[in-house]
């Protein structure tokens, strides 16, 4: 009798393995999610589908497009190579966790249609969907946002990222969590970002302009126009969800008719002009579980009113820009 429940069991282990195999594997998995779809997106790819129970998954020309139904966004995103491994054990507790992901030239193109307050509601929860340990090669991505006018448009380009990690609930939070990054922001923007050891890092961002990285064309300042010098350090505390940021902005040394330097500070010191252009802030996650865009533009506002802008500059910043906070939030 124990032989036989024995034998009944070693059975139904390798009926349940085949069949979630089956379940997993290249052609179902492709025909499977295309058909939730139901034609909202399409997806298509070479090669295996993910290999259980290890839960690996090694791709070739991948493709993902999302053709803009009913005026949604449009969006298609590329690769000639994507491998990784997702976290068995998460999704049986409801979660999408990605302990790897490797992708090889990944290329994108994301047309704004929809305005980002719209799109709040429909980020999943935090720590619901993860990102861990991703490598980022050769990667480009192009963006257009429809509801700016003139119409923003900008190339990110040359994207290199090692060990990338991120809530996808909170999109931001890849700038301060990954080991290494680094792109090219329109024609002379550069990001970089570094991390020196598990909590602590830097990020510094040089040669691009406000408007350049969020389309504040809205605010009608001289000094959005005027190319960066951002130099920043942070501390993650993961325990509580935060990070600390403190750094210096300052006008770089190509400018036109406006100096930043200038419209920061009306006093001759140098020490007090480097005080006036350094900021300190907090960041709480949960404040900025926003979609990427929203979330640069609440993080740059906070900037602006953390330093001591002088004069009628600061008094314009001030009143154009008080009530825009508010739609930054999840409430």
């Amino acid at each position: 009798m124990t032989l036989l429940v024995a034998i009944s069991v070693a059975l139904f282990i390798v009926i349940f393995y085949l069949a979630f195999q089956i379940f997993l594997s290249g052609r179902f998995l492709h025909w499977f999610l295309n058909y939730l779809g139901r034609g909202a997106y399409t997806l298509d790819w070479k090669g295996g589908g993910i290999h259980f129970p290890w839960m690996v998954f090694r791709i070739r020309n991948f493709r993902i497009y999302f053709p803009g139904a009913n005026k949604t966004d449009i969006i298609e995103i590329t690769a000639s190579e994507v491998s990784g491994r997702l976290s068995f054990s998460n999704l049986f507790r409801g979660r999408i966790v990605l302990r790897s992901l490797d992708l090889q030239k990944p290329n994108g193109s994301y047309i704004n249609r929809q305005p980002s307050e719209q799109k709040v509601e429909h980020l999943p929860k935090r720590k619901l969907v993860m990102i861990q340990k991703a490598n980022i090669e050769s990667g480009e991505l192009y963006i257009e946002d429809h509801n700016m006018t003139p119409i923003y448009k900008i190339l990110i380009s040359d994207i290199f990222v090692k060990n990338l990690n991120m809530d996808c609930g909170c999109p931001m939070t890849f700038l301060f969590q990954s080991e290494y990054g680094r792109c090219k922001l329109g024609d002379k923007g550069r990001l970089f970002v570094e991390k020196s050891d598990e909590t602590n890092g830097h990020i510094t961002l040089t040669g691009a302009t406000w408007t350049d990285l969020a389309g504040l064309k809205v605010i009608p300042l001289p000094i959005l126009n005027d190319r960066i010098d951002l130099r920043a350090s942070f501390q993650n505390f993961y325990s509580q969800d935060t990070i600390s940021v403190k750094g210096t902005l300052r006008g770089s040394s190509e400018h036109t008719e406006f100096s930043a330097q200038e419209l920061l500070t009306q006093i001759e010191s140098q020490e007090t002009k480097d005080r006036a252009s350094s900021f300190r802030l907090e960041i709480d996650w949960n404040e900025y579980a926003l979609p990427f865009d929203l979330a640069l533009k609440k993080l740059l506002l906070e900037i602006f009113h953390k330093l001591r802008i002088k004069g009628v500059v600061g008094f314009t910043i001030h009143t154009v820009t008080k009530g825009i906070v508010n739609i930054f939030s999840r409430g």
